[in-house]
């Protein structure tokens, strides 16, 4: 049997749906400047071919179709990691503190320091602890918390950095 947690320790519990995370993760890829920024390039390309005209507009063409194919290639292969690892998907237990974060699943357990995480989000639902700085985030529900352990969590996640 495991102790009782400390006063300052909260756990909650949760699952994201596939969904959440295959549309947020989607969306942050594609926001990032570094996606935004190839995807300008090609668009500039593309249109430079198609303004000189001589010859060039099928690769002006060929430009554009990377351009609408590169979201979808992304989409799918967020879908295929997803699918791949049902870690993400899988039910979570969170135990956190002002010095760490726990997560264990049904056969899994990480545990982190605050200072390990490069950025902390969050919007009217969910909670995003950045890892890397690809955009690529654990997505927390609010809706896990209680009133009282949402603020704690804000509070460390925010306090994160020594």
């Amino acid at each position: 049997m495991q102790p009782p947690p400390l006063p300052e320790t909260a756990i909650i519990s949760y699952q994201v749906p596939r969904d959440v995370i295959l549309r947020t993760w989607w969306r942050r890829y594609l926001l990032r400047p570094r996606t935004l920024g190839s995807i300008s390039t090609m668009f500039g390309g593309a249109l430079f071919c198609f303004l000189i005209r001589e010859g060039m507009q099928s690769a002006g063409f060929v430009l554009l179709l990377f351009i609408v194919l590169a979201p979808i290639n992304a989409y799918l292969a967020l879908a295929r990691a997803i699918d791949g690892s049902p870690q993400y998907t899988d039910p979570k237990t969170v135990e956190f503190s002002p010095t760490r974060i726990v997560t264990t699943g049904p056969n899994w357990k990480t545990e982190l320091p605050w200072a390990l995480f490069k950025g902390f989000s969050e919007d009217s639902t969910y909670f995003y602890l950045h890892l890397t700085d690809t955009g690529f985030a654990s997505i927390i529900p609010k809706s896990a918390f209680t009133p009282e352990s949402l603020q704690r969590f804000r509070q460390y996640a925010t306090a994160r950095r020594p």
